[in-house]
């Protein structure tokens, strides 16, 4: 519960920012430079992220539906990290909801989360877990992953023009970049094994959106529909039931919008959280 949502994120905007080296076009290289430079001056900011697994599971002339869906609401400040998120999960028509709060506390950080209301619980966090939450966090494995983006369009992010430019995380760097951002938890959940993308031919799309006026990323969107497919069919041939059983997934994307760049000047934490 802990890892997941805060690492889908930070892994996100860390393959957002590391792509300025590594992909191909002028006018692309440039932007992200532009992007990467405006982000050293971000000190906080504001994340909205979308999920959404559209699958099914079918056996014996039957179809289990088996939709996932997540919407995450995110505050955070660089220094001292302290963040504030609510976040709500519904798989297979199961709700749930979180809320936390991070925050240093003497040379560690601690955690406090409440799940669906049912009363606060206060955990240490690992300060190597808590790097997640920083945008430049991996920049340098995420370097490696982007090629051949492409700008294939303007649109409007929140009223205002931005760009959008596409491309693609290579198969063969899917298996770090899913293990590094936590989603391994949510495979999981799914009874997906992390050895899943073992010789895994699907990339994984992403669309990175800048701001036209202040060259600041503000959206990336994330496709994640051929990797899920191959995925689920490794997974069931791996247990002997690709003839038996059968997964469809229709779309599995994550969308993630940032905005209030340096609007947040403090992340009051309740005691009541903290009594946890």
């Amino acid at each position: 519960m802990k890892k997941t949502p805060a690492r889908i994120l930070a892994v996100a905007i860390a393959i957002l920012l590391a792509l300025s080296l590594s992909a191909c076009g002028d006018s692309f290289e440039s932007a992200m430079t532009r992007a990467v430079s405006e982000m050293q001056d971000v000190e906080s900011l504001h994340m909205d992220m979308v999920m959404g697994i559209d699958m099914s599971l079918s056996a014996d002339g039957q179809t289990l539906e088996m939709p996932i869906s997540m919407d995450m609401s995110m505050d955070t400040i660089n220094e001292p990290l302290t963040a504030r998120a609510t976040m709500n999960m519904n798989v297979m028509q199961q709700p749930v909801s979180v809320e936390y709060y991070v925050e240093r506390s003497g040379e560690g950080y601690m955690m406090y989360a409440n799940m669906d209301g049912g009363g606060w619980e206060a955990a240490a966090v690992d300060e190597t877990e808590l790097g997640q939450f920083s945008a430049v966090e991996g920049v340098e494995f995420y370097l490696q992953c982007a090629y051949a983006f492409e700008k294939v369009g303007e649109e409007e992010v929140r009223g205002a023009t931005a760009s959008r430019y596409d491309g693609e995380i290579p198969a063969d760097m899917l298996s770090e970049a899913i293990e590094r951002s936590g989603a391994y938890d949510m495979f999981e959940s799914l009874g997906v094994s992390g050895k899943s993308t073992d010789g895994l031919t699907s990339g994984m799309g992403l669309s990175i959106y800048l701001d036209n006026e202040t060259g600041l990323p503000v959206r990336y969107v994330i496709d994640m529909t051929d990797l899920m497919r191959e995925m689920m069919d490794t997974t069931l041939s791996a247990v002997g039931a690709g003839d038996a059983m059968s997964w469809e997934v229709g779309e599995a994307s994550v969308s993630v919008t940032l905005s209030d760049f340096n609007g947040i000047d403090a992340i009051e934490i309740p005691d009541y959280a903290r009594g946890a």
